[in-house]
């Protein structure tokens, strides 16, 4: 697998958004439905993994990333990773739509709320690691502009 790594020196880019999106901060409220969307089903073995973590996302006193979870018509639609480090970069950190509800700006609004919070907190520049072949073509049509290539190895998956 490979990735972009992509910086964006202009926070103030406008990026569309999905009407209807609502975007907000991952809860005890919505932590079981955003670990059954994201891990496909409720009978997946990785949702008590997510699940799992977000228990321990929420536990900790003071939270150094914020983790974002995306509704479209009630449902989860995805989710998203900001940490604003004490240099004011922001580093945009995982994203994913759940697969009903590609194609239609989910990613694209939660780059830009991420965008916007980081914005808020002072921050001028934004970094990020997009997979080649589907979120880095999306986001270097939005300014950001591509500064290496990291490759991931590992082994096939067994049969």
């Amino acid at each position: 697998m490979e990735w972009d790594g992509l910086v964006l020196d202009d926070l103030s880019t406008s990026i569309p958004t999905t009407a209807g999106l609502v975007i907000e901060p991952l809860s005890w409220d919505n932590a079981q439905a955003y670990a059954t969307a994201i891990a496909g089903s409720p009978d997946s073995p990785y949702r008590s993994a997510l699940l799992a973590n977000a228990s321990r996302f929420l536990h900790m006193p003071r939270q150094e990333v914020q983790i974002v979870v995306a509704r479209l018509q009630g449902e989860i639609a995805g989710y998203a990773v900001l940490r604003i480090g004490p240099n004011k970069v922001a580093y945009l950190r995982n994203a994913m739509t759940v697969p009903a509800f590609r194609n239609r700006g989910v990613y694209l609004s939660l780059v830009a709320h991420r965008l916007a919070i980081a914005r808020a907190s002072g921050c001028t520049i934004a970094v990020l690691q997009a997979q080649t072949k589907t979120s880095s073509p999306i986001l270097t049509k939005r300014g950001f502009t591509p500064v290496c290539r990291i490759v991931g190895l590992a082994p096939a998956p067994a049969k």
